[in-house]
């Protein structure tokens, strides 16, 4: 690793610029030029990353890139910039002609890839490395495709007994008989696995909006009602904190039943400690309509 570089992978780097201000935030002072450049980078790559994107946004790309390359040449005079903060100029073009960039990215032939890689790090030998790679390659298609569990269903839940309503506590009955009244019984699910994304309970989703910023609920508990997967959350208040470019969050007390399909984000988010506080840091841009 040459100096002034950070290691890793893609996926390494973009947790790290979306977790760094809650792991430094308390060190660097909030008028620090530095800071502030990484913040950008931050806003940048969470607006490339969005599923779903305005044009409002896009525009609002466009201005972030520009604003970040300036502030870049400001601080580092003598560094020049890098081809790809070029390529990046081009995103906002490409989003209007494409879609969201999630939709045509390569991480998952970078996914492929590395498994080549490792291939080659692991034989120890280059005599006609080329049949070697596909002879392996050959063998774990045929072994996966021989696997029963390789082709997994969209939903996937575990084994769990099934419980009276009237067994759960009144705040559970409650939730449950506002949305399905007619519920006699519940499963009491420990995760749900929907079109691959994992639900549990402590997760923290995107439930709605208000004024502008996301509205957040924390997965008390997943439940089978009546043949489909509901989610038992608690209600957040949450206000933007922009040091670290996250919500604080805390909890209402007031449990309501949603499902999965009704999030206004299906990614589940992880909640972390920040100053004695709860905080929630966006993995993407989160579309809210005005």
């Amino acid at each position: 690793m040459t100096c002034g570089t950070v290691g890793g992978n893609a996926t390494e780097n973009w947790t790290l610029i979306r977790l760094l201000p809650v792991l430094i935030g308390t060190k660097i002072p909030t008028d620090d030029d530095v800071r502030y450049l990484l913040m950008e980078l931050k806003d940048i790559v969470e607006l490339c990353f969005a599923p779903c994107i305005t044009e409002h946004a896009v525009g609002y790309l466009s201005t972030k890139i520009a604003a970040h390359k300036r502030l870049y040449k400001d601080l580092f005079p003598q560094s020049n910039l890098k081809p790809k903060h070029h390529y990046v100029e081009h995103y906002p073009q490409l989003i209007r002609e494409f879609g969201p960039l999630t939709n045509m990215w390569t991480m998952r032939f970078e996914a492929k890839h590395s498994y080549f890689k490792r291939v080659v790090h692991e034989s120890h030998c280059f005599k006609n490395i080329l049949r070697t790679m596909a002879e392996k390659h050959q063998l774990l298609v045929a072994y996966h495709l021989s696997s029963h569990t390789y082709f997994t269903d969209e939903i996937c839940i575990p084994d769990a007994d099934v419980v009276d309503i009237n067994l759960l506590s009144s705040e559970y009955q409650q939730a449950v008989n506002s949305v399905v009244p007619d519920a006699c019984e519940a499963s009491m699910l420990s995760y749900a696995v929907i079109n691959g994304t994992r639900y549990s309970s402590d997760m923290i989703v995107v439930t709605g909006f208000l004024s502008g910023l996301p509205e957040f609920s924390q997965i008390v508990d997943v439940m089978l009602l009546s043949g489909k997967i509901f989610l038992l959350v608690n209600g957040l208040t949450s206000w933007y904190c922009e040091h670290i470019r996250g919500f604080f969050v805390e909890s209402t007390g007031n449990l309501s039943l949603t499902e999965p399909l009704h999030l206004h984000d299906y990614y589940p988010l992880s909640s972390y400690k920040y100053l004695d506080r709860i905080c929630v840091i966006l993995k993407h841009f989160v579309y809210i309509p005005w």
